[in-house]
């Protein structure tokens, strides 16, 4: 939680937690002073973003690359 808050007070605008054991994604959104999560995956599923690029991939293609 320290670094969810320290990244806040530093004006980060995402975070990303990947853990390639699972394997999965959490992206979280910078909002009013602090995180939200914006989208999850684990596995094959997809996930769409749009800030700050538009991006598609999964929990899978990000652990191989």
């Amino acid at each position: 939680m320290l670094k969810f808050s320290r990244y806040a007070e530093g004006g980060i605008e995402q975070y990303w937690i990947v853990d390639p054991r699972v394997p999965s994604i959490a992206v979280y959104q910078l909002i009013d002073g602090e995180f939200a999560l914006q989208a999850e995956s684990t596995g094959a599923e997809t996930i769409s973003l749009t800030t700050p690029l538009t991006i598609s991939l999964t929990a899978d293609q990000l652990i191989t690359i």
